[in-house]
């Protein structure tokens, strides 16, 4: 498996074992949570995901993903599946939804 350069327990090992001291801590929580990078996909799309939410949409067997600027409105019902700390607060920075979506910028 391909890792990329800029994340990962070998380019950050000391954030990665304090994150698993936090796991070891709460065992319950380890199916549940997940480490994401996404450098790697907005470099790929060209899109700098640092002023971005993502919206999934489930539409048969696809999942689309479209990125809006933060603080968009969003018209239906959303689950915020992914979050981002900015040492302060989590930012919600991927949700998903059931069916079409309609984005109000």
């Amino acid at each position: 498996m391909a890792t990329h350069d800029n994340c990962g327990p070998e380019v950050d090992p000391e954030f990665f074992e304090d994150l698993m001291e936090v796991f070891r801590k709460h065992p319950q929580m380890q199916g549940k949570y997940q480490v994401v990078c996404p450098a790697p996909e907005g470099q790929l799309l060209g899109v700098d995901l640092k002023d971005k939410v993502g919206v999934r949409n489930v539409e048969g067997d696809q999942v689309i993903t479209t990125y809006h600027p933060v603080g968009f409105q969003e018209i239906g019902q959303w689950y915020c599946i992914q979050w981002s700390c900015n040492g302060y607060a989590y930012v919600c920075t991927l949700m998903i939804k059931m069916g079409p979506i309609e984005v109000v910028e």
